[in-house]
């Protein structure tokens, strides 16, 4: 991404540059980037979110690839995008939806959240 801000509690810092991409290690539960705007506006828009994801233990409880939110107690005001008890998982707050493959680690993955504006879906 251009212009994120990583954060990290180890010394290490990554390079992020075209081409490249970002290491998040999970023996640290406090890694994160952070887009330096606000907010990415997604308001009466199609959009795609994907990554490629990899880890090295067993997919349980959540593990966060992308999330914004403007309203914690509003529907359709927060996005999140995560690997739920090994499965994809989306939604925007009380539309949800997951994924039926059972992710397995070892296993690099490309995923894509597909949002299309024009059928809500």
């Amino acid at each position: 991404m251009n212009s994120a801000s990583y954060f990290s509690t180890t010394n290490s810092q990554p390079f992020v540059g075209y081409g490249r991409g970002l290491s998040l290690l999970s023996s640290s539960s406090s890694q994160y980037m952070r887009v330096s705007s606000l907010f990415l506006d997604l308001t009466y828009r199609s959009f795609t979110i994907e990554a490629w994801i990899f880890s090295t233990t067993v997919y349980s409880g959540d593990y966060g690839i992308f999330s914004q939110c403007q309203c914690t107690t509003c529907s359709n005001q927060c996005l999140y995008f995560l690997v739920r008890g090994g499965y994809l998982f989306a939604g925007f707050t009380h539309n949800d939806i997951s994924g039926s493959q059972n992710l397995i680690n070892n296993l690099w993955y490309h995923v894509t959240f597909v949002y299309n504006y024009n059928t809500k879906q």
